[in-house]
């Protein structure tokens, strides 16, 4: 598990340099970056006050806020996904934001 971890923490950040290396070379890439963050931001917004909302509707009626809870996680390690900086966690984090593709990872 240790050394999975550390292949993750090695590999992610080089191919996130190689992809920010070919992707520099065009002025576009600025703007994407920036567009991703913006995008991301009110994305995670939304879908984290929806989640909030529902959670607490919930434990409001007594019902046990399983699914709930594993959507916020989601959502939570989508933002987390969103603040790193490069293009193929900003795609992760921004998939992890659609409900379908988070219904997609639970299942």
């Amino acid at each position: 598990m240790f050394w999975r971890l550390v292949l993750i923490f090695i590999l992610v950040p080089l191919l996130e340099l190689l992809c920010l290396y070919y992707v520099l070379t065009q002025f576009f890439a600025l703007i994407l970056t920036a567009l991703t963050g913006i995008l991301g931001a009110v994305l995670l917004y939304r879908q984290g006050r929806r989640c909030w909302a529902m959670l607490n509707r919930q434990l409001d009626f007594g019902e046990a806020p399983t699914a709930t809870a594993l959507n916020g996680g989601l959502v939570l390690l989508a933002g987390a996904l969103l603040i790193s900086p490069g293009f193929l966690t900003d795609l992760a984090g921004l998939l992890l934001l659609v409900p379908l593709f988070r219904m997609l990872v639970v299942s």
